[in-house]
């Protein structure tokens, strides 16, 4: 009697155990559509959703404006596939489709692992998306009214009928460690020294090269 009881319990034990390792969870949907306060170009969003994806192995397509549908296979058998939607301010994911998880429909549950491999992929598109406000393109000072500053304070120097001297060559410190293992000084070009001069008599200004040049 007493080992029938020993082996029930067991039984019991080891049922337990294989109940506890075939467990299913319910299918989360991760709603980050309130990722952003502001509106954000919905093609940052998009792009930071491929990144992050892509960061774990994830597969991206564009099914159209505002939906990605992304797509994982684990070591060769276990495979996942999920719609994220999205706009300016953050996206959504949901379950499309998987196999080889368990999925039930009727209590829309599955394996523990499709929660964690999408809680990983929403981590890494969040990773993403905080970097969408640091890759905004630096101000440009190409623009018509800076180019303006910079010539109002250059045409302040008028250089019209002035002479620019010009050393053909810049020695060496007389002290310098590297002047006597040199043959040669750093000698401007004649060819560029010729359009130095060239495109400045074109101004109205005169280039003399000159090596010893005395102060006005």
């Amino acid at each position: 009697m007493k080992n029938i009881l020993r082996f029930m319990f067991w039984l019991a034990i080891i049922s337990l155990f294989f109940s506890g390792c075939g467990k299913l969870n319910t299918i989360q949907s991760l709603d980050d559509t309130h990722y952003f306060e502001k509106s954000v170009p919905q093609s940052r969003v998009a792009k930071a959703i491929r990144m992050g994806a892509s960061r774990k192995g994830w597969r991206t397509r564009k099914v159209k404006n505002g939906l990605i549908i992304a797509s994982i296979t684990v070591r060769g058998k276990y495979f996942v596939s999920v719609y994220i939607s999205y706009n300016s301010k953050g996206y959504k994911i949901s379950y499309k489709d998987s196999r080889n998880l368990k999925y039930n429909p009727t209590n829309n549950s599955i394996h523990p692992s499709y929660n964690k491999w999408t809680r990983i992929l929403e981590k890494n598109i969040n990773y993403e998306l905080s970097n969408v406000y640091a890759t905004d393109e630096p101000q440009k000072f190409t623009s018509t009214e800076h180019k303006k500053k910079i010539y109002k304070k250059r045409s302040k120097i008028n250089l019209n009928g002035k002479t620019i001297y010009i050393k053909p060559f810049v020695p060496f410190a007389r002290h310098s460690r590297v002047k006597h293992n040199i043959k040669t000084e750093c000698t401007l070009p004649k060819a560029l020294a010729d359009s130095i001069a060239k495109y400045a008599a074109a101004d109205g200004i005169d280039v003399v090269m000159k090596n010893r040049i005395k102060p006005n």
